[in-house]
């Protein structure tokens, strides 16, 4: 699943927050989830069609979460998520 993360959500995110980080704000904007995606140490999760899912982090993403919560200037950018059911 392609993720976009956009200005705005640059805009509106909240660093070393991992509910309210700018691919947070990706994910609540794209899919109208329900419940707190979490970024958090590599991986990625939140309730998607109705599951919990979950994903590796990929390496572009921990790189640009690491440079946002560092407070260096990120660009938007869009990466692919590949999404895995929690069991």
């Amino acid at each position: 699943m392609k993720i976009n993360v956009t200005a705005e959500d640059i805009a509106n995110g909240h660093r070393d927050h991992p509910n309210a980080c700018p691919i947070a704000q990706a994910l609540w904007r794209m899919f109208s989830i329900y419940s707190l995606p979490i970024v958090k140490g590599g991986k990625i999760s939140f309730e998607f069609c109705d599951r919990r899912v979950i994903a590796d982090m990929p390496g572009e993403v921990q790189k640009f979460v690491l440079r946002y919560d560092a407070g260096w200037t990120v660009e938007p950018f869009t990466f692919d998520l590949d999404v895995q059911p929690l069991e």
